[in-house]
């Protein structure tokens, strides 16, 4: 039993029925959601505390965020065909882009290269905003097609 379904094991013993699972699962995507945003808004913070180079360690913020959304995606990968990418509303994307750009700045500021690193921050968004839908639709074409050859 791998790490992934340790843990998926201890939050299926915590509960006692289908509604209990559904709503403890829907409790954990709004905490990934917070988390998300709490972690975007401490990286635009750091972006403009942190001195000189110093700021470049605010990126260790991403490194739970990725790691944890990495490592899911490669236990569930085992188990199901990818899912679908999340649209999440304009006013979503638009607010991260914001916080980012102004981390961006920050660190451009602090780092005496001013606005370079947001406005590539900003087309490097812009870009995962449009590839990354298409990447994902297109992985859980091949994963469909790989699990219905494994029936």
């Amino acid at each position: 039993m791998n790490l992934g379904d340790r843990l998926v094991a201890q939050y299926e013993r915590a509960v006692d029925d289908e509604c209990e699972r559904l709503v403890v699962h829907q409790a954990s995507t709004v905490a990934v959601q917070v988390r998300n945003s709490i972690t975007m808004i401490c990286l635009a913070i750091l972006g403009w505390v942190l001195p000189g180079k110093l700021v470049w360690w605010s990126l260790l913020l991403l490194v739970p965020v990725v790691g944890g959304e990495l490592l899911s995606f490669f236990w569930y990968r085992r188990k199901i065909a990818m899912p679908r990418a999340i649209a999440y509303p304009w006013q979503v994307n638009l607010v991260f882009l914001i916080l980012l750009v102004v981390w961006g700045t920050g660190v451009g500021f602090n780092t005496g290269v001013p606005f370079a690193t947001a406005i590539g921050g900003a087309i490097g968004f812009a870009v995962a905003l449009i590839v990354v839908p298409l990447a994902l639709m297109h992985r859980r074409e091949r994963d469909i097609v790989s699990f219905e050859g494994d029936d």
